[in-house]
């Protein structure tokens, strides 16, 4: 979990991470959870779909 903490602190909007949770749903299917502390809402949006294309790619 360390991991995907640092990767989603690396995005330029996001400033914490907190509630971090990862489990296994069944064989082949994880699951993540976390709330992302954004220093603009503006950027919210954004900021959401940067952490779902990183969780898919890098850290599938």
């Amino acid at each position: 979990m360390a991991l995907i903490e640092k990767r989603l602190l690396e995005l330029p909007a996001v400033t914490a991470v907190h509630y971090l949770h990862v489990w296994t749903i069944t064989s082949g299917l994880d699951a993540i959870s976390c709330h992302l502390v954004i220093d603009d809402t503006g950027r919210s949006s954004d900021a959401l779909a940067t952490a779902q294309a990183i969780l898919r790619k890098d850290l599938n």
